[in-house]
């Protein structure tokens, strides 16, 4: 006897014997549902959604903006001069640029460093136009000074390290003085008590190896022929 019919009561075989072993009724309008599927109504509720990535923005760590100090910002303000000369003179130097993005979502952020053409410099706005397109839009890339940590590249690298030979720098050749053939350049630091040749502290000096400093001025200041300076 069947497990589950009693001895005195009635065959459930029997009773339902006109329906027990019709086939398995389907929906004409809907596929029928896989069994992963019908499975998948009696797991877990996952009452905590999201919490496990709230907790992890929670523990991410970002970055503080670091002040530059005056000597720092003394350097980088002499490198964005020089570039703003080269653009003058229409060419665009490719730079490496370390640069302090802000998070979204938390205060601070990190620095990041980025290798581009430079477009233009606006002086006013205090940014650096790159020639890297950004957005649906594609406009173009925009720095802000102020967030700039740091310009390397050959074109300014040798600012900030005193006297430099320049013959390993990758400069054109139409940006140096007509007679200059083995240049070297430092950062001008003009004393009180020279003359004015119209040299100023932090301007780029550029000059022929072969030009010498006497008593303390450099000898092509001293001659009418300019060729041997800039």
């Amino acid at each position: 006897m069947a497990k589950g019919i009693k001895s005195n009561g009635s065959d459930a075989r029997v009773v339902y014997e006109d329906i027990i072993y019709l086939p398995h009724w389907q929906s004409p309008t809907r596929t029928p549902m896989s069994a992963y599927e019908r499975a998948a109504q009696f797991s877990f509720f996952n009452a905590l959604a999201g919490y496990e990535d709230m907790v992890g923005e929670e523990a991410r760590e970002v970055g503080t903006f670091q002040e530059l100090t005056e000597s720092e910002m003394k350097v980088l303000n002499q490198k964005i001069s020089l570039i703003a000369d080269v653009l003058e003179d229409g060419h665009h130097p490719v730079l490496k640029f370390t640069y302090f993005i802000a998070d979204i979502a938390k205060v601070g952020g990190s620095y990041v460093t980025m290798t581009e053409r430079v477009r233009k410099i606006d002086a006013v706005g205090r940014k650096i136009q790159l020639f890297k397109t950004v957005g649906a839009s594609k406009r173009y890339m925009e720095l802000e000074m102020d967030k700039i940590r740091d310009i390397s590249g050959d074109l300014v690298d040798f600012i900030g390290r005193g006297v430099a030979s320049m013959t390993s720098i990758d400069i054109p050749t139409t940006l140096l003085p007509k007679g200059i053939k083995a240049p070297r350049a430092f950062i001008a630091e003009k004393k009180p008590e020279l003359p004015d040749y119209g040299v100023d502290t932090g301007d780029l000096v550029i000059v022929d190896s072969g030009v010498a400093f006497v008593d303390g001025e450099l000898s092509a200041f001293q001659s009418t022929n300019d060729s041997g300076y800039r």
